[in-house]
């Protein structure tokens, strides 16, 4: 079953599996909060797996981003 990011940024909706963000391909949202999305995501240069957090940037441009792995 599939999370949905409703309340947040607009910009999360527009996220899909197979997106590109940053060298990473996004291959499922793996979790939804009151601040953000993450995705797990395959980082293209290394060739491994991570959590991607993406955290609502009301107010913002953008949202910004972590890698969890570290």
């Amino acid at each position: 079953m599939a999370m949905t990011a409703a309340r947040l940024h607009p910009l999360f909706n527009a996220l899909t599996p197979g997106s590109s963000f940053r060298q990473y391909r996004l291959l499922e949202q793996i979790g939804v909060g009151g601040q953000g999305v993450v995705w797990s995501g395959l980082d293209q240069r290394k060739n491994e797996i991570h959590a991607i957090k993406l955290n609502d940037a009301r107010g913002a441009e953008h949202a910004d981003a972590h890698d969890t792995s570290e």
